[in-house]
Parts: structure tokens; C-alpha cells; sequence
């Protein structure tokens, strides 16, 4: 006598495009163009605004183009009193894009966190950044017309 046992194995799919739309439920977006180096940004920012930004170390966007494996460094805040997260993308690294669409940027500053003054924050740090001499351009990004959005997931 035999005995046949048939095993299937089930075939679990992620669906990248819903943890994105997960992830950015609670988020705003600033595109920052800026010649300065990232270090010098950062300092610009924690001087300028009392923030306390730190390169993460354990989190950088690995990602590979032309042949080449490129590395875009991440830098956080948290705001403990508001539950807001500050999160500053490095969008530029050797000449190539983290995010394609964004060209525009050296910088991404994303807040995330379900603060109800993220609205004010936003338009002060606009303000802000507007009258700074090294920064060329700010402007809000609308989520939805982010296409590469589960790049910036993390």
C-alpha cells in the first residue's frame, strides 16, 4: 500500500503598492533644492531650528543603477510632544536620483505622524526655509503624484 501525500505550499505575494499607501496614510512631504552638501543642510537645520537630526546609520536606501550600487542616507528627528517623525532624504548621490520624478530636490523632508498641527508645522518650515540664502526651492509635495512612493518606505 501507498500512501501519496501532496503538499502545497502556499504562495504568499506582498503587495508593495499597499504598504506604501499604508505607510503614507499620515504623511507631508517638502521637495528641498539646496547646494549644500548634506552634513551642512543638516547642521543649517539643527542650528537654525532647534531640531536634533542624525544620520541613521542602521537605515540607508541601497538601491542599484547602471551597474552601480548607490547609497542614499537617511536622517531623523522625532518630535516626542508632538508624535511627529522628521525624516530628510538624501535624494542625490553621485549624479543619480533616489527618486526619479524628483529631480528637482537634493532633499525630501517627509513628517510623519498623526500630530493635527502637522498643517502649521509644514507651512512654518516653508516659511523657514524660503528665507534661507542656500536654499533655492521649497515646495509641499502632493502624495499622489509621487510614483516611486515604496522607495521612500521604511
Amino acid at each position: 500500500m501507498y500512501i501519496f501525500v501532496a503538499s502545497y505550499m502556499a504562495k504568499l505575494l506582498i503587495d508593495n503598492q499597499l504598504i506604501a499607501e499604508e505607510y503614507f496614510s499620515d504623511v507631508r512631504l517638502i521637495g528641498i533644492q539646496c547646494g549644500l552638501p548634506p552634513y551642512s543642510f543638516i547642521n543649517l537645520l539643527n542650528n537654525g531650528l532647534s531640531f536634533d537630526f542624525s544620520l541613521n546609520i542602521y537605515t540607508t536606501i541601497e538601491v542599484m543603477k547602471s551597474r552601480r550600487k548607490l547609497s542614499y542616507n537617511i536622517y531623523e528627528c522625532k518630535e516626542s510632544n508632538f508624535e511627529l517623525e522628521h525624516i530628510i532624504y538624501i535624494n542625490k548621490f553621485d549624479g543619480e536620483y533616489l527618486m526619479p520624478e524628483l529631480t528637482h530636490f537634493d532633499f525630501l523632508w517627509m513628517l510623519k505622524g498623526e500630530s493635527h498641527t502637522k498643517k502649521n508645522i509644514i507651512h512654518a518650515l516653508i516659511q523657514y526655509l524660503n528665507k534661507l540664502d542656500q536654499v533655492s526651492l521649497v515646495m509641499e509635495l502632493m502624495r499622489d503624484k509621487i510614483k516611486n512612493k515604496q522607495t521612500l518606505v521604511l
